[in-house]
């Protein structure tokens, strides 16, 4: 493959996972017989996080210079983060607190989780998830110090998906997750990289605690998962990615302020 046909297949891939986790109609910019092509482009899913980043903290630096209330602001960076992304890690947030607070076993664990209907463990578990990343944000007053920590969230946080869709098998046989596949492992190092970038420009001592802490909520999630219904869903690397942005969001409200 030529340096510019590998460059125009990584732009398609960039532009598929942007389109696909967002509500950007970026998938418009790419070929047809490229649109759907989930299972290459998951490298691309943490860069996808570093652009909402970028976007949530030019909003918030907008939002800043306007002296909106420092609780107001984080509401509304949450919000417009929440609208650009249309809830999809929220949905999945919501799900596998339901079906795995709710469920007596793993075909009821499932089958809660595919229903549309939110319930009491789900509810709950978005109000912490938001309320997390709104007092981090709002605890974040230099908007530089705030975006770097927006971007490493969204970043880094999207990372640990493919890793998990590679090495946890898919718990229900159907679903987001099935469609997408199995990303290769140098997709899933790709995407570990840009994670990682992701997060250096938070320094010492924030990447090396920001990195034991997504490992561990990799851990937490996985082990979970598996225990309960034998695998990874989308619903699963939707809370994987809520847990990993909001622990991000919470250790740079710790450290940075």
């Amino acid at each position: 493959m030529s340096g510019v046909a590998r460059l125009e297949r990584l732009t398609n891939d960039a532009l598929v996972a942007l389109g696909f986790y967002t509500r950007l109609p970026s998938w418009r910019l790419v070929p047809p017989d490229r649109a759907t092509d989930f299972s290459n482009v998951q490298w691309a899913a943490p860069l996808a996080g570093v652009v909402i980043g970028l976007l949530l903290g030019a909003l918030n630096g907008a939002v800043d210079a306007m002296d909106v209330p420092d609780l107001l602001r984080g509401i509304l960076v949450v919000a417009c983060g929440i609208l650009l992304t249309g809830a999809l890690h929220e949905d999945g947030l919501a799900d596998v607190a339901d079906g795995f607070g709710g469920g007596a076993d793993r075909q009821r664990k499932l089958a809660i989780m595919k229903d549309s209907l939110l319930g009491s463990y789900g509810t709950l578990a978005l109000i912490v998830s938001f309320m997390l990343r709104v007092t981090a944000i709002a605890a974040l007053t230099d908007p530089v110090l705030a975006a770097l920590a927006l971007v490493a969230a969204h970043g880094a946080a999207r990372a640990l998906m493919p890793v998990m869709l590679r090495h946890l098998p898919n718990a229900r046989g159907e679903g987001v997750a099935h469609r997408i596949g199995r990303p290769s492992q140098g997709a899933v190092l790709a995407a570990v990289g840009i994670g990682v970038a992701a997060l250096l420009p938070l320094g010492f001592p924030a990447v090396p605690l920001g990195l034991v802490i997504l490992v561990i909520a990799y851990i937490a999630v996985a082990t979970l998962a598996h225990r309960q219904i034998g695998g990874q869903t989308g619903d699963v690397c939707g809370t994987l990615q809520q847990t990993g942005e909001a622990a991000i969001l919470t250790l740079c409200a710790t450290l940075l302020v």
